[in-house]
């Protein structure tokens, strides 16, 4: 370049942060990563961004301790994040295991309850039976002594309606 100046650099006087390549080609330019990242068009094309080996590389060249911390700090908080979705699992499955242990005695409850009022019904049902039953020997006992009564009076012969031949 005539002006002596690499591709990426500004003139002195400016600093320029510009994240460059194996190749020196700009990878991210300092202010325009975060419009970078929100104009990409899928998580996969940012994802396989930050894990490019280009990517990688050229953080490793030009911020290297601070690029190893980094990748510690992650390696920290993946073991932290595993940890701590162990934990939760584990709090579910417990929370889950005795909500199934409630579900099996509400179960036993509800069966019991069940056998209770079937018993119950059956024994109101029994005594439905017997009223009826009674209700009924008291009728058909009943209506044989009001047949009775009502044979006598037709059949006695001083009765209303006997036959009486004398006054023939």
């Amino acid at each position: 370049d005539p002006s002596g100046l690499h591709r990426g650099e500004k003139p002195r006087g400016e600093i320029s942060v510009v994240t460059v390549g194996t190749h020196g080609q700009e990878l991210l330019l300092e202010g325009k990563g975060l419009v970078t990242f929100k104009q990409s068009q899928s998580v996969v094309e940012l994802v396989m961004l930050l894990c490019s080996q280009e990517w990688q590389t050229s953080l490793q060249k030009h911020a290297g301790l601070a690029f190893i911390e980094l990748i510690n700090e992650g390696r920290l908080l993946s073991h932290a994040m595993k940890d701590h979705i162990v934990r939760v699992a584990n709090e579910a499955e417990f929370i889950l295991n005795r909500m199934r242990a409630d579900d099996v005695l509400k179960h036993a409850e509800f069966e019991s309850h069940c056998a209770q009022t079937l018993q119950e019904r059956r024994d109101e049902e029994r005594l439905c039976d017997h009223l009826i039953s009674a209700a009924r020997r008291r009728d058909q006992g009943t209506a044989g002594r009001i047949l009775d009564k009502v044979s006598n009076i037709l059949s006695n012969k001083h009765g209303a309606w006997a036959y009486n031949e004398a006054a023939r």
